[in-house]
């Protein structure tokens, strides 16, 4: 079987955040055996008219350049200590086009959600969300309030994955992705599926509820039958497996239980209806708030 894992793109600006998503990044491409390249974009857009503003821009790009370098000697510095293949690029142009136009040529894309403000915008809404919503290859998404652990040789990184399912061909794309990912780090599996509790509205009747009541038994036995073939699946590749079904809201339910584990893995896009896993409302709401770093598998192609 192909391995998966053979070629990272980190990006970087520098920020407090995107360092912690090089780390990640970096120590992932360790324990995997992976080369890695890590970019710093030097971003360019339009040229204002006003002299005064030209130069003012000039020494702000002067000083981005200066930081960006520094950011890359860190990140290859790193690279060394973990023994780690690297190359340290500062291409030139619009960040979320320059990742999303190397996308292909890599097999994870690993970004930071927040960064320094100014000319570079690494955070969510702007440069992360666009990578998300257009890479073709699964992104590693780091929050600047994820706490590493100890950088140490023996230390039991990345054992734990929760892999959140709701049955789609998206989420079945990120169980494949997740299982592969166990398998090459020796890690275990956490299946996690969640059913919403339907909201009664007040003054609502007995049949009402009844109705109610008999769409929430029926998801949550569809979502008893998913998590069995997740584990069955898991089983078959060789991977230890658990399963976890919850009742609530998905988005505070996968960050919650994401907090318990080294790594998320989840879908882009997901099932309408109940418990839907889509760019915009779970899976954006997760990377967002999400501590623990997530890795988001794109839906498989039509």
């Amino acid at each position: 079987m192909e391995p998966l894992f053979k070629h990272f793109l980190i990006a970087t600006d520098g920020s407090v955040g995107s360092e912690k998503a090089v780390r990640v990044g970096l120590e992932l491409a360790a324990r995997l055996g992976a080369r890695a390249e890590v970019i710093n974009v030097l971003e360019h857009g339009e040229e204002p008219a006003d002299p005064g503003l030209r130069t003012r821009l000039t020494m702000l790009r002067d000083i981005d350049r200066h930081h960006g370098k520094l950011a890359l000697e860190q990140a290859t510095a790193l690279a060394q200590k973990l023994g780690v293949e690297c190359k340290a690029l500062q291409p030139t142009g619009l960040p979320e086009q320059v990742i999303v136009q190397k996308a292909p040529d890599f097999d994870l894309i690993v970004l930071g959600t927040h960064g320094r403000s100014g000319l570079r915008r690494w955070m969510m809404g702007s440069v992360a969300e666009a990578v998300l919503s257009r890479s073709p290859r699964p992104v590693l998404v780091v929050h600047e309030s994820y706490e590493p652990p100890a950088l140490e040789p023996e230390a039991a990184l990345y054992k734990h994955l929760l892999i959140a399912t709701d049955g789609s061909a998206c989420s079945q794309q990120a169980t494949d992705y997740g299982l592969r990912l166990a398998q090459a780090l020796g890690a275990e599996v956490t299946f996690l599926s969640v059913v919403s509790a339907l909201t009664r509205p007040q003054g609502a009747g007995l049949p009402l509820s009844q109705a109610l009541s008999l769409v929430e038994e029926d998801a949550q036995t569809q979502a008893e039958a998913l998590l069995e073939q997740a584990r069955t699946q898991a089983q078959q590749a060789g991977v230890p497996a658990r399963v976890k079904l919850m009742q609530g809201r998905p988005l505070e339910a996968i960050v919650k239980q994401a907090l318990l584990h080294d790594l998320l893995v989840m879908g882009t896009h997901g099932r309408t209806g109940l418990d839907k896993l889509m760019m915009g409302s779970v899976a954006e709401g997760v990377v967002r708030r999400s501590q623990t770093p997530v890795v988001v598998v794109p839906c498989p192609e039509a």
